[in-house]
């Protein structure tokens, strides 16, 4: 099962990037992901539902997840209800001063049906794709 964890450090306050990170319809800007929407109105809670589309290459697949864990200005966790992958995965958020933000991503995921043949494969490009997010999510909110 690939697993994977990095860091990043992102030149905005604390309750700015946690404010992003749980905007679920913005993930869209910064990850493999499109059209995320969540599926009840209101601030995200645990158990919050959202469903989107995942890139993979040239394809894209449908899939939906529940956020796990939500300590405001600290943590988010999730996980996928159904698509291509079971994915589970959480930020943390650490102030390293008042203008500055630790985001660090972790997680694993298992690819469902066949494809769960070619884990041993994909483990450095899904640690290297996490890791491309991160830098994606600093450069948009620091434009």
């Amino acid at each position: 099962m690939p697993n994977y964890r990095a860091s990043a450090v992102i030149s905005r306050p604390i309750s700015e990037v946690f404010a992003y990170l749980t905007d679920v319809s913005a993930w869209s800007n910064w990850m493999s992901v499109e059209s995320v929407h969540q599926l009840e109105e209101g601030a995200p809670r645990i158990g919050t539902q959202a469903e989107g589309l995942m890139r993979e290459g040239h394809r894209t697949d449908r899939f939906s997840f529940e956020i796990t864990t939500l300590e405001p200005g600290r943590l988010i966790g999730f996980r996928t209800l159904s698509g291509p992958i079971d994915w589970s995965g959480s930020w943390e958020v650490r102030a390293l001063d008042a203008a500055r933000t630790e985001v660090t991503s972790q997680g694993n995921m298992r690819l469902r049906g066949l494809r769960r043949l070619l884990e041993p494969f994909m483990a450095g490009e899904v640690r290297k794709s996490e890791a491309a997010e991160l830098v994606r999510l600093r450069e948009t909110l620091e434009k």
